[in-house]
């Protein structure tokens, strides 16, 4: 398994010292705990012995080797050494115990040296499969008691879960809660480590669409991933995940569900399609917004004609089915992905599916280019379905081109044209000038532009295009398979959103018979 290293520097936000009352927090304060024997300057020590009491306000519940002991880690600084914890589960007595005031506040974890391990805190879990040495997540989590309990626990069976830092910010009360977009899935959905992977993105990285779709939906929402890797419906409902998200839900939040590829392993039909059923019901009863969402495809699913389809692949068909049964809404991912599959092609869609460690193409899972085009595709998806509360400057709405690789606008007029390339590849566009006489076409000419590669971490970034020499009565077009669009006054030949695009593509479409082709 690759191995990412991860230096923290860390700006230190106004800090609570131990003292004999106990610890003080601030809005906007943080309390830092150092875990292990040999502490850093500036964090509160936490070593294996550290044992709570109320004088101090933290400690663990435990402190014999049954439960915690000081172990050594691979980094520097607070990551040079960890506490690891040995007894798994999220309702363990093996917690740290830390005395806060009733709100709610920002969990950061720094893990030791593991291979997969899960964070519960309040006795639910909370942050699902860190995986690597000195991982690093954030998570938000409410504090009703005075008290947050928090530990490690296993994320793969046999294998060691340690803690090498934690950082706690109290979150202002003024600032409002943001809604909750809690996602449950397998490892299409899945968060990634490490989670931040700065530009320009290695195929070597596989990505999950829950881990990338904060970059594409408002500030006003919080993602709270608990899609894990292997995860089937049945077992997601069973296991504690989806108890986490009901019991942190609140009214208004919303829960995006999707599974099917590891069902048809460990369940069967009728337990999918009950396990599903259930989750919805549940969700609607705390006044959540349940949406389904169905999976993308393999890299096998081209067919000979080049289109990108695999007709109910992941139980599609029933996972539609129960959106139906209970009036939601719900993302057809895998139509409107093998469309837009379809029209970038095979290569660019290779382009977008991991290379795993060994060098070799994964037919499955996308790397984090791919996971973030998966990402965008939801987000528009929601927007065309009138959920409104998307919509934001992270995301540009389509404009007038009726390609779903390219969204054009006019910016000021005719000559100036905002455009981005959604493929992940350069894509070169042909402008077509047209100019006029009272409605008689006189000349036309020919203007090409490269337009750049999609950014998946930087969505909102488009490419103005300026024409020169462009008179008040020309037409500008954009010559796109074969089809001109005007740039002025909307699409010649019909716009089409993904969706639209998909359903026109797969609703009468029959597989090609390969025996017949070769014959």
């Amino acid at each position: 398994m690759k191995k990412a290293l991860i230096t923290a520097a860390l700006c230190l936000l106004p800090l609570s010292s131990a003292s004999a009352a106990g610890l003080s927090i601030q809005d906007g304060g943080t309390l830092l705990f150092d875990f292990g024997a040999h502490p850093e300057q500036g964090y509160i020590s936490v070593d294996a012995m550290n044992k709570y009491s109320k004088d101090k306000g933290y400690g663990f519940n435990h402190v014999s080797e049954v439960y915690v002991e000081n172990v050594p880690a691979s980094g520097k600084g607070i990551l040079a050494d960890a506490v690891k914890f040995n007894k798994p589960g999220t309702k363990s007595d093996a917690s740290f115990n830390v005395d806060l005031p009733e709100g709610l506040y920002s969990i950061k974890i720094y893990s030791g040296d593991v291979e997969c391990m899960s964070i519960a805190a309040e006795g639910q879990y909370a942050i699902m499969n860190m995986t690597g040495n000195n991982a690093v997540s954030e998570v938000e989590i409410p504090v009703t008691d005075g008290q947050l309990n928090i530990l490690a626990t296993a994320g793969k069976e046999d294998t060691s879960f340690s803690v090498s830092a934690l950082e706690i910010t109290k979150i202002p009360a003024n600032h409002p809660r943001r809604t909750r977009i809690f996602i449950g899935g397998d490892s299409i959905t899945a968060s990634y480590y490490p989670l931040n992977v700065s530009a320009p993105l290695e195929a070597g990285y596989p990505g999950g669409w829950g881990q990338m779709l904060q970059n594409y939906i408002p500030d006003s929402f919080y993602v709270h991933n608990f899609a894990t890797g292997g995860q089937y419906a049945k077992g997601f409902l069973n296991s504690g995940q989806f108890e986490a998200i009901e019991t942190l839900m609140q009214p208004g939040d919303y829960f995006i569900v999707g599974f099917g590829i590891n069902d048809q392993n460990y369940s069967n039909e009728n337990e999918f399609k009950a396990s599903m059923t259930e989750m919805v019901q549940r969700t609607k009863k705390k006044g959540g917004i349940p949406i389904i969402i169905t999976t993308e495809g393999m890299l096998c699913d081209f067919k000979s004609d080049g289109i990108f389809y695999e007709p109910n692949r992941w139980y599609k068909n029933i996972s539609m089915q129960v959106a139906k049964d209970e009036n939601i809404h719900y993302v057809d991912l895998h139509n409107i992905s093998s469309a837009y599959f379809s029209q970038i092609g095979q290569e660019d869609t290779k382009k977008l599916y991991w290379i795993n460690w060994s060098g070799e193409q994964d037919p499955l899972h996308a790397n984090r280019e791919g996971a973030g085009q998966m990402a965008r595709l939801i987000a528009e998806d929601l927007i065309r379905q009138e959920f409104s509360e998307f919509i934001s400057d992270k995301l540009g709405i389509y404009g007038v081109s009726n390609d779903i690789t390219l969204k054009a606008s006019v910016l000021h007029d005719s000559n100036h044209i905002e455009l981005q390339n959604l493929k992940p590849s350069p894509q070169k566009v042909t402008f077509v000038i047209a100019s006029y006489d009272n409605d008689t076409l006189t000349s036309c000419r020919l203007d090409e532009k490269e337009l750049p590669p999609f950014d998946v971490l930087n969505p909102s970034v488009k490419s103005e295009i300026t024409l020169e020499n462009i008179n008040e009565t020309d037409r500008v077009y954009i010559l796109k398979n074969n089809k001109l669009m005007n740039t002025k006054s909307g699409p010649v030949y019909g716009y089409s959103v993904p969706y639209e695009t998909a359903s026109k593509m797969f609703d009468d479409y029959t597989v090609p018979d390969l025996k017949e082709k070769e014959k």
